[in-house]
């Protein structure tokens, strides 16, 4: 047999993916999940648009925002959201809220 330095379907899917999954007790998923899940997270934590973009391979913020709409829908109010929680009194003070012995 001839390596060739290449991980293929066939066999990253049986001898490691399945059995990733059986060993850690999950759910199947597809691999291809986690780049989704590893893009939305990204985005849901505030990390620019063009960052996400670029780390994931694709060629513009446009291919970006046609795959994570549903993100960028919601993304106003959130905002909003966290612009009025930075107004609150307090809020920029880090010993605010803990107890100092």
């Amino acid at each position: 047999m001839t390596r060739t330095g290449y991980l293929y379907a066939s066999y990253f899917y049986p001898k490691i993916w399945m059995e990733a999954l059986g060993k850690g007790q999950v759910k199947y998923c597809k691999a291809h999940s986690l780049r989704h899940y590893y893009g939305s997270r990204l985005l849901y934590a505030g990390v620019p648009e063009n960052d996400v973009a670029d780390w994931m391979g694709h060629s513009s913020t446009d291919v970006l925002r046609e795959h994570y709409h549903y993100i960028f829908e919601g993304a106003e109010q959130r905002g909003r959201a966290a612009i009025a929680t930075m107004l609150t009194p307090g809020a920029d003070d880090p010993t605010e809220g803990s107890e100092v012995a």
